[in-house]
This record gives structure tokens, C-alpha cells and sequence, in this order.
């Protein structure tokens, strides 16, 4: 039982970082307009700010986790779904 615990939770976080990579993908490839003409109308080539990291919600990391179990959930089931149909 363990066995099929772990491999529902490695599913589901192997769909889940599908998702997440590709939607994040899509998002840069879909809104990013490069701006060539105003960039080189300053004369400052290197960048006197940094930013490091975000700012996430924690509500975000909750929602996360949630989903998580219910992919778990959602793998277990099918999974036993399976084994049940070969046996």
C-alpha cells in the first residue's frame, strides 16, 4: 500500500510540474513584447537594481497543496483501479 501511495503522489507531482512549467511557459512566450527601440535610448547599459525572487501569496501555496493531494487522490484511485482489473 505504500508502494501505491508513493507512486500516486510522484504522478501527481509530475503532472503537476507539467502544468505549472507549461502554463509559466506559455505565459512568457504569449505576452512578452521586446521593446528594441526604447532600449537603447538610454545610455545605461548595465542595470543599477536587482530584484531577487517574488512575492507569492500564501494562499497560493495552499491551493498547491491541495491540488497535490487531489491528483494523490485522484492516482491512488486509479491505480487501484488498475491493479484491481489485472488481478
Amino acid at each position: 500500500m505504500k508502494k501505491t501511495i508513493f507512486q500516486a503522489f510522484l504522478l501527481s507531482g509530475i503532472v503537476h510540474n507539467i502544468y505549472i512549467m507549461s502554463t509559466v511557459g506559455w505565459g512568457h512566450i504569449q505576452y512578452y513584447i521586446p521593446d528594441v527601440v526604447n532600449q537603447y535610448q538610454s545610455v545605461s547599459y548595465l542595470q543599477s537594481e536587482v530584484a531577487v525572487g517574488i512575492v507569492v501569496s500564501p494562499l497560493w501555496y495552499v491551493s498547491i497543496l491541495c491540488s497535490l493531494l487531489g491528483g494523490t487522490l485522484l492516482f491512488l484511485l486509479l491505480l487501484w483501479v488498475i491493479k484491481k482489473q489485472i488481478k
